[in-house]
C-alpha cells in the first residue's frame, strides 16, 4: 500500500494522541453545537424586534380641559361659582367685560361708585351706563379653575378652564433619532411618575424587605436650613469655571427604613410610584415642529435678495475698530444661511429644498389609558398647590430587528 502521509504526519506526543483518541468525538460534537448556536443567534437577531422610541422628561400630567377664552381683551368682573367647584354643562361660571373701551367704561363706573359711596357729587358727563358684560358657561362637566379675577386678560389667553380629571393627558415635545416616524395613534409609555413636593425635599426610603417608599414627607424648614448654609458658597464642575450657589432647586434624601403596617387606609401622604411602575397611553394629537437650516434659495428669490443687499450696503460708510473710515464699493458672491421654524408635515408630492436639522421635535398630546385613582387624585391636588405631577413619556415610533441595530453600531 502506498503511503499517502509522511510517517511523522501525526504528533509524536503520546499524551496528545491519547487525548485525541478519547475526546475527539466530543470535540466534534461541541463544534457542531457552537455552529448551531451561532446560526440560531443569527436567525434570532433578524427576527427579534426592538422598539424605536422618542421621549421627553418631566412632562406635566394634566386633566383633559376645556379652556375659556375671549377673542378680545377681557376682564373678569364676577365669579359665579367657587374655584375648584364641580360644574355641569351649561352652568354659568364667570361674567366678563370684553374690549378695551368696555373695560375702561367698567373701571370708570367702579370709580364713580366709590365716589358716590363717599358722598361726592358726580358730573353728569361722567355718569354712564355700566357695561352689561357676558357670562361664560361650562361646555362640559368637570372642575372649574379660574385663571384670575379682576385682572385684564389679553385676547386669546385663558380666562379659566373646566377640567375632567377622569381623563389624564400629557402635552409633550418629544425628541429622538426616529422623530420623523412619529404619528398619531402610536403607543406611549408613561413612567418615572413624580407626584411633586411642596417642601422642595423628596424622601426615599428602602427597607430590608425590598420595599421602597418615596414622597413629600419633610417640612419646608429642612430645605431652608440647607439653602441658607449653602447660599453663596462656590462650586465647580469639571471643565467649568467656579460658580456661586444661588439657591436649591430640589433635595433628595435616601435612607434605610423599617416599615410597619398602618390602620389608616386614607393616609394623607401619597407615595410616589415605584421606579419600574409605568402606564400605557396613546398619541391622540401630534404635529411635527423644529428648526432647520438651508443654504440654497430658489433662483428668483436668490437674485432678488442679492439685489436688495447690494443696493442696501453700497457706499454705506463704516468705521473699523482701529478708527479707519471705509465704504463698500460693491458686493459679490453673496451666500445665505437661513434658519427656519417648521411646523406640520407638507404634502408628500411637493418639492422639498435640502436642509440640515438644528432641532427636531414632535409635539404630541398623549392620553393615559385607564388612569389609576391615586394618580387622578394626585393631579387634582397638584393643581390646587400649583406644583405639577410629572412623568417621562416614551412613544414607540417603529420596530426593527436587533441585528440591524448591531450592524449599524459596528
Amino acid at each position: 500500500m502506498n503511503q499517502v502521509f509522511e510517517p511523522d504526519w501525526r504528533t509524536q506526543n503520546r499524551a496528545k494522541r491519547k487525548f485525541y483518541a478519547r475526546y475527539m468525538t466530543w470535540i466534534e460534537r461541541g463544534g457542531y453545537v457552537v455552529v448551531a448556536c451561532v446560526f440560531a443567534a443569527f436567525i434570532f437577531a433578524f427576527n427579534y424586534p426592538v422598539e424605536d422610541m422618542i421621549k421627553a422628561d418631566n412632562v406635566a400630567i394634566e386633566g383633559e380641559s376645556t379652556v375659556l377664552k375671549s377673542e378680545q381683551e377681557a376682564m373678569v368682573v364676577d365669579v359665579i361659582v367657587e374655584d375648584f367647584a364641580e360644574v355641569k354643562p351649561g352652568q354659568p361660571l364667570v361674567k366678563i367685560i370684553e374690549g378695551a373701551e368696555q373695560i375702561a367704561a367698567y373701571q370708570q363706573s367702579q370709580w364713580i361708585a366709590q365716589l358716590r359711596t363717599a358722598g361726592r357729587e358726580i358730573p353728569a358727563s361722567l355718569d354712564r351706563a355700566i357695561p352689561t358684560g357676558r357670562v361664560l358657561v361650562a361646555e362640559s362637566a368637570g372642575t372649574f379653575i379660574l385663571a384670575g379675577e379682576n385682572a385684564e386678560i389679553a385676547a386669546g389667553e385663558p380666562i379659566g378652564k373646566v377640567v375632567d380629571y377622569s381623563k389624564l393627558v400629557l402635552n409633550a415635545e418629544l425628541e429622538g433619532n426616529t422623530v420623523a416616524r412619529a404619528e398619531q395613534n402610536q403607543v406611549a409609555k408613561i413612567s418615572a411618575i413624580t407626584l411633586g413636593s411642596e417642601s422642595g425635599s423628596l424622601f426615599r426610603g428602602g427597607s430590608s424587605e425590598g420595599d421602597l417608599v418615596s414622597g413629600s414627607v419633610l417640612p419646608p424648614a429642612l430645605k431652608e436650613i440647607i439653602e441658607t448654609q449653602l447660599k453663596g458658597e462656590v462650586v465647580r464642575a469639571r471643565d467649568d469655571v467656579p460658580l456661586a450657589i444661588d439657591g436649591i432647586k430640589m433635595i433628595q434624601i435616601d435612607s434605610s427604613v423599617k416599615l410597619g403596617s398602618s390602620a389608616d387606609s386614607n393616609a394623607p401622604i401619597q407615595a410616589d410610584p415605584a421606579v419600574n411602575y409605568s402606564l400605557k397611553g396613546s398619541v391622540v394629537q401630534g404635529e411635527h415642529i423644529g428648526t432647520l437650516q438651508i443654504a440654497t434659495l430658489p433662483p428668483d428669490l436668490l437674485a432678488e435678495a442679492r439685489r436688495q443687499i447690494a443696493e442696501s450696503v453700497k457706499s454705506k460708510p463704516f468705521r473699523t475698530a482701529d478708527g479707519k473710515s471705509l465704504s463698500i464699493a460693491g458686493v459679490d458672491n453673496t451666500q445665505f444661511v437661513v434658519q427656519l421654524n417648521v411646523k406640520g408635515a407638507a404634502e408628500s408630492g411637493s418639492t422639498a429644498m435640502p436642509a440640515t436639522v438644528i432641532s427636531r421635535k414632535f409635539a404630541a398630546k398623549i392620553a393615559i389609558t385607564d388612569p389609576p385613582a391615586f394618580l387622578i387624585e394626585a393631579v387634582r391636588a397638584a393643581d390646587r398647590r400649583g406644583k405639577p405631577v410629572t412623568a417621562r413619556v416614551e412613544v414607540i415610533t417603529s420596530t426593527r430587528p436587533i441585528a440591524l441595530i448591531l450592524l449599524k453600531k459596528s
